[in-house]
């Protein structure tokens, strides 16, 4: 979204946006909840206010407070009327030109507000590989949209797959990028000393949310495979877990004790300090059995 905002001769910003941020894709904290935030920051960085907007979740608002006001609002459903009111009244209190948006359900909603308010557009971005309906309402819906991100050229493809009747020169390929800290503060040895793991130990990740679409089934059963040729080595799975589905990881548990594996694999949990992460592991595994649009993680892990 910074490259839409047009800069001058001099390279520097003809304007200083008022942006909301609106977030509420789940209960877990994964790569999009990390985008938004990596976003949000660039967004202050270079001058522009912003206002995250997300359900009333701790994992959220603490970690959006860390670079920007935070307002919580209920974000039901597309016609949400609690939520609408009070994101009209915040595009109000701040001013807001634009409202950037994740989900299609949070863009209704972002719409009605703008109409209410009287003032703000409405910017999404495109996470996930779905086609565009091509119903009366949904096209009407996308030309109301000031602009459409797609994360990667696959969403992008995917959305015009349909040939629908939407202004092309409103959607874009922006790639999510990494926010590099080259001062940022390494705990050496976070996971390894966690699970008294030594360094002649070769120590596979996956880092991400704990949910059955990353193929974490799959890869305790690699692990299985695996104990077969070599056994000097651990596997850490570190990622939060959906509060509606508390039981997934108890089952992983499960199953990695019914194949003999329990001692290879560990959880770790909710971490947000992703570079100390990186540097304790030796391979990142991504197993996902759905396709990954963009795979945020992939690149944190090359750095």
């Amino acid at each position: 979204m910074l490259s839409w905002l047009r800069k001058t001769d001099s390279g520097e910003m003809m304007k200083k946006f008022s942006i909301i941020e609106m977030i509420s894709i789940s209960y877990e904290w994964g790569g999009i909840e990390q985008h938004v935030k990596d976003v949000a920051s660039g967004l202050v960085r270079n001058g522009h206010k912003v206002t995250v907007v997300c359900r009333d979740f701790e994992m959220y608002k603490k970690a959006y407070s860390e670079v920007c006001p935070v307002k919580t609002l209920p974000i039901k459903s597309a016609i949400d009327p609690v939520t609408v009111c009070g994101l009209a009244k915040l595009l109000k209190e701040t001013q807001a030109d634009i409202i950037h948006t994740h989900t299609s359900r949070d863009s209704w909603l972002a719409l009605f507000a703008t109409w209410l308010a009287g003032r703000g557009k409405v910017v999404t971005t495109r996470h996930v590989p779905l086609i565009a309906k091509q119903d009366f309402i949904h096209t009407w819906y996308f030309n109301q949209l000031a602009g459409i991100i797609c994360v990667s050229e696959f969403v992008k493809n995917k959305f015009f797959g349909t040939n629908p009747k939407i202004n092309t020169s409103n959607v874009r390929v922006i790639y999510p990028g990494i926010k590099i800290n080259e001062n940022a503060k390494i705990t050496r040895r976070l996971i390894k000393d966690k699970f008294n793991i030594n360094d002649g130990t070769f120590l596979i990740g996956f880092v991400g949310r704990v949910t059955m679409e990353k193929g974490l089934d799959d890869l305790i059963e690699a692990v299985a495979l695996l104990k077969e040729k070599v056994t000097n080595f651990r596997v850490v799975i570190v990622g939060g877990v959906n509060p509606k589905t508390p039981e997934y990881v108890n089952e992983l548990k499960e199953k990695a004790k019914q194949l003999g594996v329990y001692e290879y694999v560990e959880f770790y949990g909710f971490c947000n300090d992703i570079p100390s992460v990186m540097h304790d592991i030796d391979c990142l595994v991504l197993p996902s059995i759905i396709p990954e649009t963009f795979g945020l993680v992939l690149g944190e892990a090359m750095l």
